[in-house]
């Protein structure tokens, strides 16, 4: 059975190349091969890449895994969220919540040109930083 076509955005998130993928409503899942194969296409080319799946805790919008373009995952990219902020939000003010490996992120949309990631607490310890 042949796979949906994707629901995807290229984005730029502050000098960062984006890529967001909308897989909410699919079982659709990435291997890291085939995110540096996206990756190392001349037209998908990205920075970090976004992808949406259904969410996991009860009152967010999504569970976001982030993928570097070498396969590796991410924890958090708060250019990355700014950019799947803007991309959901039809219309501006909007607040809302996601989920990542990092933990629950506030964001709040006020126009196309001010959007904020609240992205929780920093860690300064030596184990907690990648």
């Amino acid at each position: 059975m042949a796979q949906a076509p994707l629901r995807f955005a290229k984005m730029n998130g502050l000098g960062n190349e984006i890529l967001v993928v909308d897989v909410r409503g699919t079982r659709r899942a990435f291997a890291p091969p085939e995110v540096r194969s996206v990756a190392a296409g001349p037209r998908s080319h990205f920075d970090q890449m976004m992808v949406l799946t259904d969410p996991v805790t009860v009152g967010t919008e999504a569970f976001i895994r982030i993928y570097n373009s070498d396969g590796s995952e991410a924890r958090a990219c708060g250019n990355g969220m700014r950019c799947v902020g803007l991309r959901l939000a039809p219309s501006a003010p909007r607040n809302m919540t996601f989920e990542t490996v990092a933990g629950v992120l506030g964001v709040v949309v006020t126009d196309a040109s001010r959007i904020a990631v609240d992205m929780g607490e920093p860690r300064f310890g030596w184990a907690d930083i990648p």
